[in-house]
């Protein structure tokens, strides 16, 4: 199980050859490895959150013409993109087969340090999305709402 912060183990001794900070840790999560710390709810990812929830191949619609976002339509660190590149079905490659809904959120797991990230606020029809993105999708309509 990963939780945003470290997950505690059950098991008291272990803490004494930790670093201090991790002992730290223990003391304001508990040996029991609540799932709040300072009275704040710690939640697991997939508790909030689809990823990558849906996908399409394109190849199934040879006809039918898709907007396909890419990589490279994602300006760096801007939250920005373009939907100016359209393919095929018959014609999109392997890797065109992510759906991002209204209130997605992509981020590109390819080449991270580039900062390609993006908010999709509008439903983009007849879109596909590369694999290279990871497509974030919330289960609570609080959590990625808004762009950041």
């Amino acid at each position: 199980m990963q939780y945003i912060r470290p997950r505690i183990r059950n098991q008291p001794h272990e803490h004494r050859s930790l670093p201090r900070q991790n002992r730290q840790d223990i003391q304001r999560f508990g040996s029991d490895g609540a799932k709040s710390i300072g009275g704040v709810k710690l939640f697991k990812i997939k508790e909030l959150i689809y990823i990558n929830h849906d996908s399409i191949n394109p190849e199934q619609y040879p006809d039918q013409e898709f907007i396909y976002i890419d990589i490279d339509a994602v300006e760096n660190g801007t939250g920005k993109y373009s939907i100016s590149k359209t393919i095929r079905g018959k014609n999109a490659p392997s890797r065109a087969r992510r759906v991002a809904a209204k209130g997605s959120t992509v981020i590109s797991t390819v080449r991270p340090n580039l900062k390609g990230f993006a908010y999709i606020g509008e439903e983009i029809e007849n879109s596909v999305f590369s694999t290279g993105f990871a497509v974030l999708q919330s289960k609570n309509e609080q959590v990625l709402l808004n762009p950041i």
